[in-house]
């Protein structure tokens, strides 16, 4: 999370000090055991994040701060854990066919995951005023029409926070996944070995690529792509870094004059090359 607030500082302890413990558990190889280990550390360690919460919050801002920052990194943790445990499971008797099959299945329902929150995962992750409230418990308390609202511990977490972990959470997971099969993450291609160089900004990178998006211009196994993806492939097809792809794009909605001057700039080019064509 990039925001900061002064009230997170014994969260942030207990964080370090959890994954630590999970390293080590990590450096055992015993068919899958360290990640019910690794389950157990992070369950107890959210206990105690509880005590630490017991008294509330002095405000609404701590709260916000604690349900936007905290809780999805302790809990991105668990849910990472329990999906890499079942996988252990799954696979144990499988042929290295099946594995390779339910490589493909996990990555299928990562994308499901991003292609379902693509209005909402990248602003979880950034410093948007507009969805500080989506973080309070009153808001998700009051979101009745959606299941968890009446699922989640309404004293302990947040509809916002639930998925902002999640999205930690298949990050993660993806990562390993590749470890496994580094093919997921690959295609044949016939540009193989070619240096693609993008050279106009990376502000244009944002306007072209969130546009795609919105506009539901690139499929991924047959589901829209989410931004996230096309960021990925496009930092893949040009080296670009995009990091702070959501601060690009908030930068890009304050402009004054025009809006996407990049887009205006294909459009021209478009349209001049029917000029030159009359000619």
């Amino acid at each position: 999370m990039q925001v900061k607030h002064p009230s997170i500082e014994p969260y942030e302890r207990l964080l370090k000090s959890m994954e630590e413990r999970l390293c080590q558990v990590e450096q055992e190889d015993n068919d899958g055991d360290q990640y019910r280990k690794a389950v157990l550390i992070v369950a107890s360690d959210i206990r105690e994040l509880r005590k630490l919460t017991a008294n509330g919050f002095a405000n609404e801002d701590e709260e916000i701060a604690f349900f936007r920052e905290v809780w999805p990194q302790f809990y991105a943790w668990l849910f990472y854990y329990i999906k890499l445990y079942r996988f252990t499971l799954d696979g144990y008797h499988m042929s290295p066919q099946g594995v390779d099959q339910l490589i493909k299945r996990e990555a299928a329902s990562i994308s499901d995951f991003y292609s379902s929150h693509e209005y909402i995962w990248p602003y979880l992750m950034t410093e948007s005023p507009s969805i500080k409230k989506l973080f309070t418990r009153s808001h998700s308390q009051a979101c009745i029409f959606d299941p968890l609202s009446l699922v989640l511990d309404h004293q302990f977490a947040t509809i916002a926070s639930h998925i902002a972990a999640w999205g930690l959470a298949y990050k993660k997971y993806y990562d390993f996944l590749l470890r496994q099969n580094p093919e997921v993450g690959q295609r044949t291609s016939k540009t193989k070995g070619w240096k693609f160089e993008w050279r106009e900004s990376r502000s244009a990178a944002v306007e072209r690529i969130k546009a795609e998006a919105l506009n539901e211009s690139v499929y991924v196994d047959g589901v829209p792509a989410t931004t996230a993806q096309l960021v990925a492939q496009f930092e893949e097809t040009y080296g670009v870094d995009l990091r702070d792809f959501n601060k690009l794009l908030y930068a890009a909605d304050a402009r004054k004059k025009d809006a996407t001057p990049y887009l205006t700039k294909l459009i021209n080019a478009f349209k001049g090359r029917k000029v030159m064509l009359r000619k």
